[in-house]
């Protein structure tokens, strides 16, 4: 499960899950588990005011680690690592 996010849960007021067949329990929030290989640290919980919301920000999330995977391609085709990359835009950026 390293590049996917699952999707929103329903949580209420004490942020316990409401299960799918309960229709009867006020949805207080929507909580989205962000695992810790998207983020690069530990896992993370954030909490939004609707499923669409949440969904969103997992979509982002998403595409943003594909792009930066797609970027660290480019870096090895060249034979470069982030570290000579950095220096390299560092050194020829212009000083402003």
């Amino acid at each position: 499960m390293k590049d996917k996010i699952r999707p929103p849960v329903r949580v209420d007021i004490n942020e316990r899950v409401i299960p799918a067949r309960d229709r009867v329990t006020r949805v207080w929030r929507w909580r989205l588990n962000i695992p810790a290989s998207i983020t690069g640290t530990r896992k993370e919980r954030l909490y939004f005011g609707t499923e669409k919301a949440a969904k969103k920000h997992a979509a982002e999330l998403l595409e943003a680690r594909r792009a930066a995977g797609d970027l660290a391609e480019k870096l090895k085709e060249r034979g470069m690592s982030f570290t000579d990359a950095l220096s390299y835009a560092i050194n020829h950026a212009p000083k402003g």
